[in-house]
C-alpha cells in the first residue's frame, strides 16, 4: 500500500496552541535514543535558531523571531533499525513505550524541511549517517551513510535540525528560551518525576536555560505520592509544590506515557482553592500546587497526537464510559431516577435563570425613580439574620451568584452580630453582612486547624452615594477582620480552638463603583483589575485578600457560569 505524504501530513491535526509540541516529539525521541544507549552521561541540548543575528534586536526591543530548533543529543542515533523505523509510515517499533510512530509527521506540519546528522554504532563498526526529510523529496532521503573511524563512544552524536517554522505556528511559539524549557519540562515531567532524565538544556546563543537544575531546585524536593484505584485501574498521583512559578493556576495534569496530555483547573474541583492565587506554606512561601496523574489506562487510551484521549471526555474531568461496569450503571441510574431526577434538576436550573433575572431587577431604578436597598440585594443572596445552621444551604441560598464554593463551608453567618455567633466569643455588636468560616483543604495537613480561610463579604446599596469617612466600607470590612482575629474562637462542640495567625482572609465588597467608591479603593492602594470592573489588593498586616467586585461584573459572570445549562433547557 502506497502512503501520500502530503494527505498524511495534512490529515495530522496540529492546533496553533501546540506550535511546540513537533519540538516536543523531537525531545522524546532524544530521551528515548538516551535510555536505548544505557550511558549515565546522557545529555540533549535544544539550540534556538532565529532570523538574523543569533541575537539581534528588531525595532520593539524583542529578540529576532525564532524561525527553527537544533536538537542535539549523543544517544544511539540512527542505526539501522531506528532508521528503519523513522522510514516506516506508523511504525510499532516503540509502541512498549507509547510512541505512535506518527511525530515525525508533526515536524512536517509546522516546518519545511528536517535534516538529520547521526553518528552511530553498527556491528562493531562506526557511522555517519546524514537524513533529509521533507515534502520536497517526497519523505525521506538518504543522502550519505559512511563509514568512519572514531576514537570512542563518546563522539556519538545525533542532530535534528527542524528549519523554516512556519505560520500560524511560527507567529504562536514563545521567544524566550526559559519559557520554551518550561514547557519542554511540563511536557517531559513523568520522565523528570519517575525516572532519571539526561541533562536536558535550552540555548540561545550565550543565554542557557538548565531545566534539570530549575526542576531540582523549585519542584523535586517538594513533591509526593499516592495511588487511587478506580475498579481494577489503579492510577498513580504525583502532587507537587511548584515555587516560584509564573503561572498561578493550580493544575491536575493526566499524563500517558511520561508525557503530559490535558489537564484541568483544580479550583473547579476543590472548595476554597482560589483560581490563580498561590497557596502559602508554613513559611509564608507562595507555591502552585500541580498534580500529575498516570496509568497503564491514561497510557491505553492516549491518541495518536497525544493532545487527548480516546475516552469520553466533559469539563467535569474523565467518564470511563468505554467500560461496561460504567454502562450498566448509568443507564440503570437512568432508569431508576430519570424523571423525578431530570424534572429536579430543571426547577433549579430555572430557578438560578429566574433570581439572577430577579437580581438584575434590583440594580436599576424602579417605577419611584428609586434603587433597591442593600438588604433587598442581601436577601437574594442569602436571608438576613440567619446562620448555614438554620438554613438548607442549597435550597434556600443564593451564593452561587458570587461563586459556587462559597457553598461549601464550616459556618456562615448573614447579618449576625459578631457576639450572637457560637462560634466566635466576642462582644462585639458590628454585624457583619456575611461572615464564612471554611474547612480545611487538603493541602493543609495539621488537624488542629480550625478553618483553613476566613470570608467576609460586604453589599451595598447599588449606586449609593454619600458615605461618611466612617462609612468607608473598605475600612469596615477590615474592622470586621480585626476583631474576627482577636476572638476566641469554638468548633460545634462548644470547644475552644486557635485561629492560626496565618489563617487567610478574603474580603469581598459588591457595589457599584461610584467615584467615591474608585476613591476609597485608589487611597488603599488596591489594583483596577484588567476589566476595568473592579480593584483588588493585599493587605499584608492582616494577610487578607480584598477585592471589590462591581454588580454588573458579578452579574456577568453568574451568566456566564450558567450559561450552558440554561441553554440546553432552551430558556
Amino acid at each position: 500500500m502506497d502512503i501520500s505524504l502530503e494527505g498524511r501530513i495534512n490529515n495530522t491535526p496540529l492546533a496553533e496552541n501546540k506550535c511546540l509540541l513537533p519540538l516536543f516529539e523531537c525531545v522524546v525521541n532524544s530521551i528515548h535514543s538516551i535510555e536505548d544507549s544505557k550511558i549515565n552521561n546522557g545529555y540533549i541540548d535544544i539550540i534556538l535558531l532565529r532570523e538574523g543575528n543569533q541575537t539581534e534586536l528588531i525595532e520593539d526591543g524583542n529578540l529576532s523571531p525564532i524561525q527553527g530548533f537544533v536538537v542535539l543529543d549523543n544517544g544511539v542515533g540512527f542505526n539501522y533499525i531506528n532508521y528503519t523505523s523513522f522510514c516506516t509510515s506508523d511504525s510499532t517499533y516503540k509502541k512498549s513505550r507509547g510512541s505512535k510512530g506518527v511525530g515525525r509527521f508533526l515536524w512536517l506540519k509546522a516546518f519545511t524541511e528536517i535534516l538529520i546528522e547521526s553518528v552511530f554504532e553498527e556491528e562493531n563498526n562506526f557511522y555517519k549517517r546524514n537524513i533529509e526529510f521533507s515534502l520536497f523529496c517526497k519523505g525521506v532521503q538518504e543522502n550519505s551513510n559512511q563509514k568512519i573511524e572514531l576514537n570512542n563512544k563518546q563522539e556519538f552524536y545525533t542532530k535534528v535540525e527542524l528549519k523554516n517554522f512556519l505560520n500560524p505556528y511560527k507567529v504562536k511559539c514563545p521567544q524566550k528560551c526559559e519559557t520554551i524549557g518550561k514547557q519542554i519540562l511540563e511536557h517531559c515531567i513523568s520522565y523528570f518525576i519517575l525516572e532519571t532524565p539526561p541533562k536536558i538544556r535550552v540555548v540561545d546563543g550565550k543565554e542557557e536555560f538548565n531545566i534539570n537544575t530549575y526542576f531540582n531546585e523549585n519542584l523535586e524536593s517538594f513533591s509526593d505520592n499516592d495511588v487511587i484505584k478506580i475498579k481494577e485501574y489503579t492510577f498513580n498521583l504525583k502532587g507537587i509544590k511548584y515555587y516560584n512559578s509564573s503561572d498561578s493556576s493550580h493544575k491536575l495534569f493526566y499524563c500517558a506515557n511520561h508525557r503530559t496530555v490535558i489537564s484541568e483547573n483544580l479550583h473547579n474541583y476543590i472548595p476554597n482553592l482560589i483560581e490563580k492565587r498561590k497557596i502559602r506554606d508554613r513559611e509564608g512561601r507562595p507555591f502552585t500546587y500541580l498534580a500529575f496523574v498516570s496509568s497503564d489506562c491514561l497510557d491505553q487510551y492516549v491518541n495518536q497526537e497525544r493532545t487527548n484521549f480516546n475516552l469520553i471526555h466533559n469539563h467535569e474531568g474523565f467518564t470511563f464510559e468505554r467500560f461496561p461496569e460504567y454502562s450498566k450503571e448509568y443507564y440503570n441510574f437512568l432508569e431508576q431516577y430519570n424523571d423525578l431526577g431530570m424534572s429536579k434538576l430543571a426547577k433549579y436550573v430555572i430557578h438560578r435563570k429566574i433570581i439572577i433575572s430577579l437580581f438584575e431587577k434590583n440594580l436599576i431604578l424602579d417605577s419611584d425613580g428609586r434603587y433597591s436597598l442593600e438588604k433587598d440585594i442581601h436577601e437574594i443572596i442569602f436571608p438576613m439574620r440567619t446562620s448555614s445552621d438554620e438554613i438548607n444551604v442549597f435550597e434556600k441560598q443564593n451564593l452561587w451568584i458570587i461563586d459556587e464554593r462559597l457553598s461549601y463551608h464550616e459556618y456562615l453567618s448573614s447579618d449576625q452580630s459578631l457576639k450572637r455567633l457560637e462560634s466566635l466569643d466576642s462582644e462585639s455588636n458590628d454585624r457583619p453582612d456575611l461572615l464564612v468560616f471554611n474547612h480545611p483543604i487538603a493541602f493543609v495537613p495539621d488537624e488542629e486547624q480550625p478553618y483553613s480561610s476566613v470570608v467576609v463579604i460586604e453589599f451595598k446599596r447599588p449606586m449609593r452615594e454619600g458615605y461618611s469617612a466612617s462609612e468607608n466600607p473598605i475600612a469596615q470590612v477590615y474592622s470586621y477582620i480585626r476583631q474576627v482575629r482577636s476572638g476566641k474562637h469554638k468548633n460545634k462542640d462548644g470547644r475552644l480552638i486557635s485561629l492560626r495567625e496565618d489563617t487567610p482572609f478574603y474580603a469581598y465588597i459588591i457595589c457599584d463603583l461610584t467615584e467615591e467608591i474608585q476613591t476609597f479603593a485608589v487611597n488603599s492602594s488596591l489594583t483596577p483589575t484588567p476589566d476595568l470592573q473592579g480593584f483588588f489588593g493585599f493587605n499584608p498586616g492582616l494577610k487578607t485578600y480584598i477585592e471589590i467586585l462591581s454588580f454588573n461584573k458579578l452579574v456577568k459572570e453568574a451568566k456566564q457560569r450558567n450559561n450552558i445549562l440554561f441553554k440546553k433547557l432552551g430558556i
